[in-house]
């Protein structure tokens, strides 16, 4: 879709809307389909207009090529490209607006479909009907037979069997019409092994179940399914005979050989109008153009069509839309994490001045940014917590003009429950922020950032682009030189330290015995590790550049020019930054890339794929696809550093007990046993994150899925010596340990827990074993797969365990009862505590004996958080509990089940069949009943 011309900005004055998502999958994903949508909305609302007022010229209807031309004069005319734009872009415009209304996957949604056009097919005039339609068990008339054969050719166009007619010199491609799917072919017989062939007369097609389903009611008696199959071979048969005397345009398919195509020319396109029959099913409900012998086409449908004069149709919303005027395009971009802050700021920019009408944001417009004349804010979800929502509307109505907001509530357990009382988010109170300042590896970056500043200052020649830092990238040198400034000027620098750092954490961080150094410069230091990945990447770059010029594949080799000169351009803060060396906005901990071969003249300049590790191991494994700036990027599988071996751990683990141990490859397994359900597997940690294979990007076709999800498990307390708090402590009811350091393992398993095939040569990665596999780079590998890995990350954070002392279960499952218990408090502590429900988490210890097994709470960032320390407060316990009372209260659902409203999440799908919400409201009802 072409940008919104200046003069069209001006007129849509004050017409801008700040979209919120809190997720930037989602933003990224809506800033596709609204532009995507509203592109579909306005090419049929100006097809339907050149339909009509051009059907008096030609009573016979207008083909693909008359609708384009006059499309393409549409177009300009209503400024839906630059007035810079070229006739010829805009003549291929145009001609895919038509092809893919003609080829649309979306039939009800179609003009077709809301009964406002009709395609027909002109009759060849030396076509004739084959004689078995005149003869029984048929017996249909001349004009009946020829309807039938139109309505079975008409089913190419579901089938994606169809050739593009190019014209005035128009070159387009199928991909250039962004359909689901690739172009098909038609054979008379089954194909063999080829995909992108489908028989026309196979048993099993749409066309036999339409022939058989008219047949059976014509003539019961009849073999319906072999007079389907050879009534369909005899149309193929004068179809051949036709084309075989006509010139190529003349066929009626395309194509040479067995495999053939609809040839669209015969295919003219006339309006319905308010007088106009239209039949509809009796059963579906979707308007059709053919009478089809009174038979509803759809398939497995079987429903009688009656006819209807199009002004009784029933109100259709897109009807209404596609009969309205349109006044212009509007372009929609995405603004989130995902964006480079140079091409955030043009966005900004081009948002505040009106050329850009959609903006597309997850939190990254809430704070300190003025964007004048904004009066309209769409949610689409409830934001986290008060401040947040209070934040997003005050960007509206700040020049004097009232502000809309809009806030669109999801079935999430959150939107759900602020849905029952709008009045918590809208008035609720806002709690002061609880900060730590004493996660290690956030500190280790601002100390990071302190020394290479004086560096910086020291050596100014190598401050800019990368290329300046690290010199020689094939072997660069930046650590040993970082560790030689160090080495001259430690006294001075541990003075700047100890002045920036809290005192209670100069021990942690080295400041009192010198070794500070180690984490900054250090061989397992992250500017190390930054400089192993640079290093690597620039000399595979190099390496394909050389094999593609010996080779004489130019074009990889001038690929892999560009990819190399973007290594070297990279402004050096936003490396270091990317790379988790500097600090950098949100403070992620384990933070790794979906390294997508950023190039500065392609798509992919502009994005940064960046997850929290705990996060990516599921978002980003191999074969997953995420949406960013109107493309999908793929992961190919994990990214491989020269001199650098995975780690890979061994674990036992029994999900019906929470049982969970590690040990190394060699070692013996832990004897600990608690079921025959124990299962024994081995994870690889993807220290340097994933990566995808070299080529395009997507275009969207559908919101990506998300395929894999992870799970949590608790290995063990750092500490060995934990006190605990019993509440209330006249009469205790629960007992709670003190905040501590615990080790945490996220888990993401592949599909039904089978794990991934890794490739151990080049890091390809697949959820099936394949014959043969490419490197990221699209060369050829020989490489074996390893089978059933899992994708790991431990982390140690702090944890509170919480020990349910009184319970009468009765007959339910002490596991899964305190998995319920455990899902509702952690959701509970994040409204008491005014945090996303991301920022808090649960999962369950292994307790022995079949006893209720406590219930482990924790932060879900990487090194603490500070929230769950707050629990050990009796006040703000009881809170909790009263919360999640509130919570499981309701008549969301059943009370021996569970859904979004109450219990349930994404990230807890591996318990959904078993979470229970009636069993916890009874529980902390019985509860809070004692607590006096």
């Amino acid at each position: 879709m072409g940008r919104i011309g200046d003069n069209h900005a001006a007129k849509l004055h004050r017409r801008k809307v700040l979209a919120f998502t809190d997720g930037r999958q989602e933003a990224a994903f809506f800033a596709w389909y609204l532009e995507n949508s509203y592109s579909s909305l306005i090419g049929r609302n100006l097809i339907q207009r050149c339909v009509h007022q051009m059907a008096d010229l030609a009573p016979e209807g207008l083909s693909i090529a008359e609708i384009a031309d006059q499309l393409a004069r549409e177009i300009r005319e209503h400024g839906i490209v630059d007035a810079t734009a070229g006739s010829i872009h805009t003549a291929t415009l145009a001609l895919a607006h038509v092809y893919r209304e003609f080829l649309t996957h979306e039939q009800r949604l179609s003009l077709e479909g809301v009964g406002l056009l009709k395609w027909d097919m002109l009759r060849p005039p030396s076509f004739v009907v084959p004689e078995v339609f005149l003869q029984p068990p048929w017996s249909l008339s001349e004009e009946q037979a020829w309807e039938l054969v139109r309505v079975l050719l008409n089913t190419a166009r579901s089938d994606r069997a169809v050739e593009l007619q190019m014209h005035k010199g128009i070159r387009l491609s199928w991909d250039d019409l962004r359909l689901r799917g690739n172009q098909l072919a038609l054979r008379l017989d089954e194909p063999k092994g080829n995909k992108l062939e489908r028989s026309w007369s196979g048993r099993r097609t749409r066309r036999v179940a339409i022939l058989k389903r008219l047949l059976e009611m014509r003539s019961p008696s009849a073999p319906l399914e072999e007079t389907a199959v050879f009534t369909l071979r005899s149309i193929w048969e004068r179809i051949g005979q036709h084309d075989s005397s006509v010139r190529d345009t003349e066929r009626i398919l395309s194509g040479s050989g067995e495999a053939k195509r609809l040839n669209p020319n015969w295919w003219r396109a006339l309006p319905i109008r308010p007088e106009h029959t239209v039949w509809v099913c009796t059963v579906c409900g979707q308007i059709q153009s053919f009478e089809a012998l009174g038979h509803c086409l759809n398939f497995r449908c079987g429903g009688a069509l009656r006819a209807v004069q199009a002004h009784d149709l029933e109100p259709n919303h897109y009807r209404e839309l596609y009969l309205e005027i349109v006044p212009a395009a509007i372009r929609v971009e995405e603004h989130t994490a995902q964006i480079d802050k140079d091409r955030a700021r043009e966005l900004q920019d081009d948002f505040k001045h009106g050329r850009i009408q959609v903006l597309s944001c997850s939190t990254t417009f809430e704070l300190g940014v003025d964007l004048g004349d904004l009066d309209t804010i769409l949610l689409r979800n409830v934001p986290p917590e008060s401040f947040n929502y209070a934040q997003r509307v005050g960007r509206s109505g700040r020049r004097g003009v009232p502000g809309l907001a809009v806030t669109y509530c999801k079935r999430s357990p959150h939107d759900v429950y602020h849905f029952q009382d709008p009045e918590r988010i809208l008035q609720g109170k806002i709690q002061p922020p609880a900060l730590t300042i004493t996660n290690l590896k956030i500190l280790t970056r601002h100390a990071t950032a302190t020394v290479l500043s004086k560096y910086f200052r020291s050596h100014p020649s190598e401050f800019g682009s990368v290329k300046r830092f690290f010199g020689d990238l094939g072997t660069p040198r930046v650590v040993e030189n970082v560790r030689r400034f160090i080495d001259e000027h430690k006294a001075d620098i541990t003075r700047e330290l100890k002045d920036i750092m809290p005192k209670e954490t100069w021990q942690m961080l080295g400041l009192l015995d010198g070794t500070w150094d180690r984490e900054i410069a250090g061989p397992e230091s992250q500017l190390r590790y930054g400089e192993m990945e640079l290093s690597g990447d620039y000399r595979a770059v190099a390496d394909l550049e050389i094999r593609a010029q010996k080779a004489k594949d130019y074009n990889t080799a001038k690929w892999a020019v560009d990819r190399a000169r973007t290594i070297e351009d990279e402004d050096v803060l936003s490396f270091l930054s990317r790379k988790a060396i500097i600090p950098k906005y949100g403070f992620p901990v384990d933070v790794v890339e979906l390294d997508i071969h950023r190039k500065s003249d392609d798509e992919s300049a502009g994005v940064v794929l960046q997850r929290d590790l705990s996060i990516a191991i599921s978002e980003f494994a191999p074969t997953s696809e995420v949406i960013a700036n109107k493309r999908v990027w793929k992961s190919h599988g994990l990214k491989k550093v020269a001199g650098y071996a995975w780690e890979r751990v061994c674990y036992s683990r029994c999900i019906r007990h929470a049982l969970f141990q590690e040990y190394r490859a060699g070692e013996a397994p832990p004897t600990e046993k608690c079921c025959t359900r124990m299962m024994h597997g081995e994870y690889i940690v993807p220290k340097f994150g994933f990566i995808k294979k070299r080529g395009m990007a997507l275009i969207p076709q559908r919101r990506p899925s998300r395929v894999f999800s992870s799970r949590p498990y608790f290995v063990s307390s750092a500490d060995s010596d934990i006190q605990t708090i019993d509440m209330p402590s006249n009469e205790p009811l629960t007992r709670i340990t003190h905040a501590t350091p615990g080790y945490m393992v996220v888990l993401c398993e592949g599909r039904r827990g089978r794990g991934f095939y890794i490739c151990p040569e080049c890091g390809t990665g697949s959820d099936r074993l394949l014959r043969t596999h490419k490197t990221a780079l699209d060369e050829p590998c020989r490489g074996r797969f390893e089978e059933g890995l899992a994708l790991g990350h431990k982390f140690v954070t702090d944890v509170v365990k919480v020990t349910l002392l009184h319970h009468n279960l009765g007959p339910e499952d002490p596991t899964w009862f305190a998995y319920s218990v455990g899902y509702a408090l952690s959701a509970a502590a994040a409204s008491v505590l005014s945090v996303p429900l991301t920022d808090l988490s649960a999962t369950i210890a292994y307790a022995r004996g079949g006893t209720v097994p406590p219930i482990v709470l924790y932060d879900n960032v990487p090194g603490g958080a500070g929230l769950v320390a707050r629990l050990e407060h009796q006040d703000v316990f009881l809170q909790v509990l009263r919360a999640a009372y509130e919570r499981v209260s309701g008549d969301c659902c059943g009370e021996e089940t569970s859904c979004y409203a109450c219990l349930r999440t994404y990230g807890n799908q591996f318990a959904h069949e078993h979470l229970k919400r009636g069993p916890v409201r009874r529980y902390i009802g019985e509860l809070l009943d004692r607590w006096r």
